[in-house]
């Protein structure tokens, strides 16, 4: 990453509906590419490289407050220290005096949350594949001693010929503590949260093994372990779910898509509600994942040390 410019340049161009940021990165404040609970990310153009590249900045709303500025930077400095292909790059950190902007590789392709809207669900093979990239980038991010803590379907990009890249980092720290704060509440979404999250316990590696558990349910079934769909239903709810209910097996929760039950029970461990319970690490549950696929049935020391309850 480039060296942090502490006085960035922000100005209007009078024959350019872009922003420029840095006098570097133009910016079309008009068209975002997409938003998240925090952050808004628009498409630009480095004007030295040439080369297209995604602006990152906080909602308006959140500019003001200084915990979450120094958490917005805090997560650039994070990323800058991340290199694997299934995460995504950082380029640089700008700081303007209203505004602190990271700027990133820029991915084309869509969302995995808009590829399951519009395809309803994946095949078995396809989940495959994106369960071994983000498995690998998320343990790239552990052997950080990092944890994500924010895996879900909309921060992850798939490219056309296939290629996951995890995004978002604005929720990740240090393994080992209770998840940090954000004014005073715990950020994620509900569909996705560990039990731990839930509770405020330590957080680590294995809190990612269950949200990414969540995402290969959703892919299979086009639903997330805990939500009905039901227009009623509230994120405390789900949240309880996480902490009370036991999800219904892939194969019996869309018995019409003829799911094996070697998925049930692949996704059965990934989803313990012990961190205990749950595979050691990711590429153990992508590992296993594939086997099915192949017709293996995993074995007694490949599961973690306890079973989860049933």
């Amino acid at each position: 990453m480039s060296g942090l410019v502490e006085n960035a340049v922000v100005k209007e161009e009078l024959h350019d509906p872009r922003t420029l940021i840095a006098g570097r990165y133009a910016v079309d404040l008009d068209h975002p590419l997409g938003a998240g609970g925090m952050a808004i990310v628009y498409k630009g153009r480095d004007l030295r490289t040439r080369r297209d590249v995604a602006l990152k900045t906080l909602r308006i709303e959140y500019r003001s407050d200084p915990g979450s500025r120094a958490r917005f930077r805090h997560e650039a400095r994070l990323m800058a220290f991340v290199n694997h292909p299934n995460l995504v790059r950082v380029f640089d950190l700008q700081e303007a005096e209203d505004a602190s902007w990271v700027v990133m590789e820029l991915i084309p392709g869509q969302t995995l949350k808009a590829l399951l809207t519009a395809r309803g669900t994946l095949p078995i093979a396809d989940v495959a594949q994106l369960l071994n990239q983000l498995a690998a980038g998320l343990d790239h991010i552990h052997s950080l001693d990092l944890v994500h803590l924010d895996v879900k379907p909309q921060n992850v990009l798939v490219t056309a010929d296939g290629t996951a890249k995890l995004i978002d980092f604005g929720l990740a720290q240090s393994s080992g503590s209770a998840q940090v704060l954000i004014s005073g509440t715990t950020f994620g979404t509900a569909a996705y949260l560990a039990p731990e999250q839930v509770t405020g316990e330590t957080v680590d590696a294995a809190t990612d093994v269950y949200a990414l558990g969540c995402v290969v349910y959703e892919a299979l079934t086009g639903r997330s372990p805990f939500q009905t769909g039901d227009p009623g239903e509230v994120k405390r709810d789900v949240m309880l779910a996480h902490l009370e209910r036991e999800p219904v097996p892939p194969s019996q929760a869309r018995p019409e898509l003829g799911l094996p039950v070697w998925i049930d029970d692949v996704l059965r461990w990934a989803l313990a509600k012990k961190p205990s319970d749950r595979y050691r690490d990711l590429a153990t549950f992508a590992r296993l994942f594939h086997a099915g696929t192949l017709g293996r049935q995993q074995t007694s020391e490949e599961r973690p040390c306890r079973p989860p309850r049933a």
